[in-house]
């Protein structure tokens, strides 16, 4: 009975070693996957940079988009829409929005 609990042991951590040495192999070939895209990325991104110039930072500006003046009086045809209050009203107040 003392042999074969050992013989059983000895199985056991050979099984265990075994299990042990192929999740090894499998991370040293995930970690070379992914040290060859890193590769990749950084060459991509030298790439990138070396179009962009030795001054990434220092380009053009990017343009404001331009909205309507604050300061301007703007005129907006709203016959035929429905509306609330006096007809000929000194000021209209115009809601627009958009359903997408």
């Amino acid at each position: 009975m003392a042999t074969e609990f050992a013989s059983m042991k000895r199985l056991g951590i050979i099984l265990t070693g075994a299990a042990v040495g192929l999740f090894a192999t499998s991370c040293k070939r995930d970690e070379q996957d992914v040290l060859e895209k890193l590769a990749k990325i950084e060459s991509k991104l030298a790439s990138i940079e070396a179009k962009l110039g030795s001054n990434p930072g220092r380009g053009r500006a990017a343009a404001k988009p331009r909205g309507p003046d604050p300061s301007a009086v703007y005129s907006v045809d709203i016959g035929g829409a429905p509306y609330v209050g006096v007809a000929d009203a000194k000021v209209t107040l115009v809601e627009a929005f958009d359903f997408a």
